[in-house]
């Protein structure tokens, strides 16, 4: 997709410029939006850094809930509006179409060696794009990873896709992948021992067109794509091995399927804990890397998209006073995602630092949960970084591979390599 790119707008411009953050009344507040849960956060954060600033460093918010996977996109409509937010909290895959629409502010000389410096390699990448940072990291938990209920499940069963869907299969219940939805479909293809956690990943040519570097339909994908196929096909004529034993869903199915007992392991992410532990029982609930598939005989490990979530300034509001709120809303940005904001969060989200003197605080060490230690084992094992791995094009393309994966109907194609072939070249084609 070509894109017509503007000046990029510095927020060191900005500064330079001599604009500060200044208080008054509520027309100097900055319009924040971020998930539901962040709020509690936000307003303690702030409230610790009011009462030390003077009263002209002081900074007003108002505050509007939209979840991280759909800020981006619901900026990107009309960034300019008024009622647009100065400072946003997204999903760090949206930071490519972001910037290449000038919606967010390069933040690279600002904040830039502060933000190298103080966070984990992946979280920058994550809020980056090229060599530019648009965004300040917030969170190191965008990934999945597999719940289990240990009265079905033991943790050597967890280890296998075989043996979880044959402890299954004894106890009469299902495993949940939403193998259909192109953010979980590469569980099988990002393997170190398939195609490998770099398998998958996008890039500007000359002209401006994203192309992809994918390779889902080599030898070793296509006997991985037949394996999952032959365990839990829904096909009619073909079924799956545990065909019986396999489901699909969301959060919502998840959760009613762990309390009604139908589901005993899902593959999510942290954010599922505390609900879990209603539906299921803590005692009862574990948490582990995802599993391995036998392909060749060789137990391969599964992958994992993996990134953070990251607060990105509005480049684009417009008026008197919008670059004075952007310098006010990237100096919230930095508050937020200071070492005491993360653990601040932390104890109040359950969320996985990416400060790296976070993550060695024993605040953090001491008390992180089943959810993080899973996460950061499914990291280690085999994770693939989603900001720099897929934008908006991959998608209908990941979706179509898990559903044929899922129900073996390849269309007009004939085969398996055809099949991934032409779903390949797809992404491999400027567009």
């Amino acid at each position: 997709m070509k894109v017509n790119k503007l000046i990029p707008l510095s927020l060191v411009a900005l500064m330079g410029a001599g604009l500060t953050a200044c208080g008054g009344g509520d027309s100097d507040s900055i319009i924040v939006w971020a998930t539901a849960n962040e709020q509690a956060v936000v307003e303690a954060v702030l409230e610790d850094y009011n009462a030390q600033a003077g009263e002209e460093d002081r900074i007003k918010v108002k505050y509007v809930a939209v979840a991280e996977g759909d800020t981006g996109t619901e900026v990107a409509k009309d960034p300019s509006a008024k009622t647009a937010p100065e400072l946003f909290l997204v999903a760090d895959d949206h930071i490519y179409n972001l910037q290449s629409k000038n919606i967010i502010v390069d933040l690279t000389d600002a904040y830039g060696t502060k933000i190298k410096a103080n966070n984990t390699e992946v979280s920058v990448t994550g809020a980056s794009y090229g060599k530019k940072i648009y965004g300040f990291p917030v969170t190191n938990d965008n990934g999945y990873f597999l719940w289990y209920n240990t009265d079905y499940v033991s943790a050597d069963q967890a280890k296998t896709l075989e043996g979880l869907l044959g402890a299954a299969k004894t106890a009469g219940k299902k495993v949940l992948l939403d193998i259909a939805n192109g953010w979980y479909a590469p569980t099988f293809f990002f393997s170190p021992d398939i195609c490998g956690v770099d398998s998958l990943k996008f890039k500007e040519n000359a002209d401006g067109d994203v192309i992809y570097d994918i390779t889902w339909d080599s030898d070793k994908a296509v006997k991985a794509f037949d394996v999952v196929n032959g365990l839990i096909s829904t096909s009619k004529t073909k079924p799956g091995t545990y065909k019986d034993n396999f489901t699909t869903g969301g959060n919502d199915q998840i959760v009613a399927g762990f309390k009604d007992g139908s589901v005993v392991a899902a593959v999510s992410g942290t954010w599922m804990l505390e609900d879990l532990k209603t539906a299921v029982g803590e005692s009862k609930l574990a948490a582990a890397k995802l599993p391995t598939v036998k392909v060749d005989g060789k137990d391969c490990q599964m992958g994992t998209f993996t990134g953070s979530k990251v607060y990105c300034v509005n480049a684009a509001k417009t008026g008197d006073d919008a670059a004075a709120k952007r310098t006010k809303a990237a100096k919230l940005a930095d508050i937020l995602t200071q070492k005491s904001s993360q653990l601040k969060r932390f104890a109040v989200r359950a969320t996985v630092p990416c400060n790296k003197e976070a993550l060695k605080d024993e605040a953090y060490t001491k008390n992180v949960n089943i959810a993080g230690k899973a996460l950061q084992a499914q990291c280690e094992a085999a994770a693939a970084i989603q900001s720099t791995a897929a934008e908006g094009r991959y998608w209908d393309v990941g979706k179509a591979i898990g559903q044929a994966m899922l129900d073996g109907n390849l269309g007009t194609y004939t085969s398996t390599k055809a099949f991934l072939k032409g779903e390949c070249d797809i992404l491999r084609k400027a567009a």
